[in-house]
């Protein structure tokens, strides 16, 4: 006997990159039990990796998955789990070193609901992406992608220096444009290490402009009635 199958209900919305309008399904059982087995290692890596098996399974439209900026995947991630388990998501919030408006010390807690639908991209207005590294040589960056994220740790040189090879879309010089898609990692890495402090200071930019959720919220605490507005931002804050 052949089991009815349930109908699936599809859903739209923009990319933040982009505005490239995307299809998508809610997720099931089997795309959750993905989630929690990567929550439970406690490793981001391979939560942001279930994040992407999870959205490359429940995207519609033909795209790449694996070439989305982060926060494209943060954006869509949280909005497929809105459509599988429920728009509100409750938040543990606090006054901001423990100190209410009055300027008292408060440490309660205060459990706040949000609706994941009202989170949304913020984009820096002054975000460059082109940076002219001497007379001659310019380069072009491009968002990184999850496995970047993954791997990130600007603490450790040699892979923040990875992480922009991997970041490089193209390289200009007066007479040629060389396009990363066309040259080893090795090479990248090779040029990266050729740039002086200066050069990488100014690359640093780009990456403290990428776009990132975020959300402000207003509540009052109920342990002392002060009103307390709080910006939230960053995916691992609204979800793990």
């Amino acid at each position: 006997m052949i089991l009815p199958k349930l109908n699936t209900i599809t859903y739209s919305l923009k990319l933040p990159s982009n505005d490239k309008e995307i299809t998508f399904r809610p997720f099931t059982v089997e795309e959750e039990k993905i989630l929690l087995m990567a929550q439970e290692s406690n490793d981001n890596a391979d939560i942001l990796r279930a994040m992407r098996q999870i959205i490359n399974n429940c995207v519609q439209t033909e795209i790449d998955v694996s070439k989305m900026p982060t926060f494209d995947i943060e954006y869509f991630f949280l909005n497929i789990r809105a459509k599988s388990t429920g728009e509100e998501i409750e938040l543990m919030v606090k006054h901001p070193n423990n100190l209410n408006n009055n300027d008292t010390t408060c440490e309660h807690r205060e459990n706040v609901k949000i609706n994941i639908e009202e989170i949304k991209v913020h984009k820096p207005k002054k975000a460059v992406d082109k940076f002219q590294l001497d007379d001659n040589i310019s380069i072009k960056m491009k968002y990184p992608n999850i496995e970047a994220l993954a791997t990130n740790n600007t603490n450790d040189f040699d892979v923040f220096v990875k992480l922009i090879a991997n970041c490089i879309e193209s390289i200009y010089d007066k007479e040629n444009t060389y396009q990363a898609d066309d040259v080893s990692e090795k090479e990248l890495i090779s040029f990266v290490y050729s740039m002086n402090q200066k050069q990488v200071s100014m690359v640093q930019e780009f990456f403290n402009n990428i776009p990132i959720l975020k959300h402000t919220i207003n509540y009052v605490c109920s342990a002392c009635g002060c009103k307390e507005k709080i910006e939230i931002e960053g995916f691992q804050n609204f979800f793990l």
